[in-house]
């Protein structure tokens, strides 16, 4: 297989209990390296053998991304680092120099089994492979890794990187519109599983299940087991981003083959799953009380929002107007 580095960064004080199972998924996955990028050194989360921690502080990573551009960046939370992503080509020259792809990736994802879904034909046939921030991939060549300066996106890549707003730019509103706009042999149809952020519960954000469901990481792989009709039914994806949910993780995470994904913690399994152990797990507890919770945070979402000064309010309308179109065509072509 053509080598592989995932770069993710995260800049704070701690890492959040997540990342114990994102390891974990990574050392399930051998035939794919990944680069963790941050000013944290926690000695207490053993990573595998094909994760490397490159420590920088977050002072430093703006100085390395501000020395290739002539104009003055705007950089000062770590989150904007997102709208920065499609210059990880560049930023992580040397850490990338001898792979021939190199993606972006976050570390509140749980990977399945990599190679089932992004395949060797795959990497050779394509330029990009996924269309999120959680797992994009790209060619390591001049062509791709200077994409982001190309057109095609509604907001050109110096507003983007001189402004402090979130624009979306390593997806919706910036790389998937290049793409589109630049005929780039792209594999958007990556199977992933992206848990709803407007959902109390674990449950995808496109599918909008109203039935008993759990997310398991069995034996290196992801699946999502569900009861329709009184049958227990299984899908397998590459991977579950686990999205805004805060999950406890514990050290036995270290010594489990299986485990279900709650919202909150892990259930760590060690019998096989079946109809009635679902039913025990699921967080599922009726259709009214998801709509309940999804009208709750929305609420509060755009609460949040409101609070934006004028400009503020102006550039989010833009941001998510391009975002609810791109959905809009996800869902039709579903």
């Amino acid at each position: 297989m053509n080598k592989v580095c995932l770069v993710s960064v995260y800049m704070g004080n701690e890492f959040p209990d997540i990342i114990k199972a994102w390891a974990k998924s990574c050392e399930a996955n051998p035939d794919f390296n990944f680069l963790l990028v941050s000013n944290i050194n926690q000695k207490d989360i053993k990573f595998p053998s094909n994760v490397k921690l490159l420590n920088i502080t977050f002072a430093d990573l703006r100085n390395r991304i501000q020395k290739l551009f002539e104009f003055p960046i705007s950089l000062n939370k770590p989150y904007k680092i997102c709208d920065f992503r499609p210059v990880f080509g560049q930023i992580f020259k040397d850490e990338l120099i001898n792979y021939e792809w190199w993606g972006y990736t976050d570390i509140d994802v749980i990977y399945g089994d990599m190679n089932k879904f992004i395949t060797p034909n795959m990497l050779n046939d394509f330029e990009r492979i996924g269309m999120y921030g959680h797992l994009s991939m790209y060619k390591n060549n001049d062509k791709m890794n200077n994409l982001y300066k190309e057109k095609g996106s509604i907001f050109n890549y110096k507003r983007v990187f001189s402004k402090p707003y979130s624009y979306i730019f390593d997806e919706s509103d910036g790389m998937n519109m290049i793409c589109e706009k630049n005929r780039i042999k792209w594999f958007k149809n990556l199977r992933l599983a992206d848990a709803d952020r407007y959902s109390k519960r674990i449950t995808e954000y496109f599918d909008n299940m109203h039935c008993p469901e759990v997310y398991l990481w069995n034996d290196g792989h992801i699946f999502h087991e569900y009861i329709q009709n009184n049958i227990l039914k299984e899908r397998e994806y590459c991977y579950l981003h686990v999205s805004s949910k805060k999950i406890s993780v514990s050290d036995k995470i270290n010594i489990s083959d299986s485990f279900i994904i709650n919202s909150q913690n892990l259930v760590y399994l060690n019998n096989k799953l079946d109809s009635k152990s679902l039913l025990k797990y699921t967080e599922f507890q009726s259709s009214e009380q998801d709509e309940k919770d999804r009208k709750e945070l929305r609420k509060n979402w755009l609460k949040n929002k409101m609070q934006l000064p004028i400009k503020g309010k102006i550039h989010q309308l833009m941001v998510y107007y391009a975002l609810f179109i791109e959905r809009i065509k996800i869902k039709l072509k579903k």
